[in-house]
């Protein structure tokens, strides 16, 4: 996620203007190739929180697939479990597989990173269940 790349300074100034809609990108780089980025441009507080839970529901309920729009947009995304990994699928783009353990790992933290960086008080219970889901990937 780029939004880390923000000093703490630039990330000040920009939650003074809005820490409501809190608008980035999630970027996906696997061996150079980009698999996500800007052009998917959203609420990214809430695109996380969809992510997380789709994560949950393949995890932890053993779903095989799970689905949900962008924030502010009509993209879909479809999670799927496929044995060792996770195909991911966002609007009419093709569907990209990633080592399963290793992609929520990070992209978990990333996401933990990001709650606390913009307000750990905020986001308390998404960090908690944050953590809860890694240690039971454990």
């Amino acid at each position: 996620m780029r939004f880390n790349q923000l000093n703490e300074n630039e990330l000040s100034d920009y939650l003074t203007n809005d820490n409501f809609y809190i608008e980035g990108a999630i970027c996906i780089t696997y061996f150079g190739k980009e698999l996500i980025g800007f052009k998917y441009w959203d609420l990214i507080d809430q695109l996380c929180s969809y992510f997380i839970h789709a994560i949950y529901e393949i995890t932890i309920n053993n779903k095989e697939s799970e689905k949900f729009y962008f924030p502010d947009q009509p993209v879909e995304v479809i999670i799927t479990k496929e044995k060792e990994l996770i195909g991911i699928k966002i609007g009419n783009e093709n569907i990209f597989y990633l080592n399963r353990n290793i992609f929520i790992e990070e992209f978990l933290n990333a996401c933990k990173n990001l709650y606390e960086r913009i307000n750990v008080n905020y986001y308390k219970w998404e960090i908690e269940e944050i953590l809860k889901y890694l240690n039971q990937l454990k």
